[in-house]
């Protein structure tokens, strides 16, 4: 298992998040690293993830759900 990598790309806003795979991401530690990046980072970027639409719902639910505009 590879270890996630959170990097700051600018000031206070941003961070590219590696080291995890989103299709299989199911884990607390996995979800809670990611929680901690967005709320640290305000956005996020995860690059080189190939979802289907499923997966991206699954994930998409796993991270805090779907269709809910604040």
């Amino acid at each position: 298992m590879n270890s996630i990598q959170v990097e700051r790309v600018s000031g206070s806003l941003g961070a590219v998040v590696t080291g995890i795979d989103l299709r299989s991401a199911t884990d607390d530690a996995s979800m809670a690293t990611l929680s901690s990046a967005l709320r640290d980072h305000l956005v996020v970027f995860l690059p080189d993830q190939d979802l289907d639409l499923d997966q991206l719902e699954a994930f998409t639910e796993r991270l805090g759900g779907r269709d809910v505009t604040p």
